[in-house]
């Protein structure tokens, strides 16, 4: 079967002398939004164009904004995911964490998404009484930060009434 692409792969220095019985290759195109991936066999020619790999976003789905006791750990753990641009979750990126401020630790320190572009961690707070902060960084993306209000046992037990 004659390819109407097999003259221009032909003229490719990347292809040139390769037998066209069976070739596969990856082309970026308007700046890595569509991959054009073309294959090329004995009895076919075969162009199909899908979207880019885009660097993933980090996203906070659960625990930001807890108010707990300082050196404690948050009643509710930190879960980020990572997704592409069109929503779909990343596997198997890694995502590491520190404290920003407050003091205290992140558990783990490192992990790798799951299947769901999921990973969560247990943030035991620091001894500061005001607002403290992890950061999850991923290579190629920009930190996320996430906030929690340190402050003692008493006031998380505390019943506030108002009367009038």
């Amino acid at each position: 079967m004659l390819c109407p692409l097999g003259p221009i792969l032909q003229e490719n220095p990347l292809t040139s002398g390769t037998p066209m019985t069976k070739q596969t290759l990856r082309y970026r195109v308007a700046r890595g939004l569509a991959v054009v991936l073309l294959t090329l066999t004995a009895s076919a020619c075969i162009l199909a164009v899908s979207e880019a790999e885009t660097p993933p976003q980090i996203q906070v789905v659960q625990g930001a904004g807890q108010a707990g006791a300082v050196n404690q750990t948050l009643p509710t753990a930190i879960i980020f995911r990572a997704v592409r641009s069109n929503g779909r979750p990343v596997e198997a990126r890694q995502i590491t964490f520190i404290v920003g401020s407050g003091g205290g630790s992140v558990t783990p320190v490192a992990s790798e998404t799951g299947v769901d572009g999921e990973v969560t961690v247990v943030w035991t707070l620091g001894p500061a009484l005001s607002t403290q902060t992890i950061i999850a960084n991923s290579p190629g993306v920009g930190p996320v930060t996430v906030q929690a209000i340190g402050t003692t046992p008493e006031l998380l037990r505390a019943d506030v009434r108002v009367t009038p």
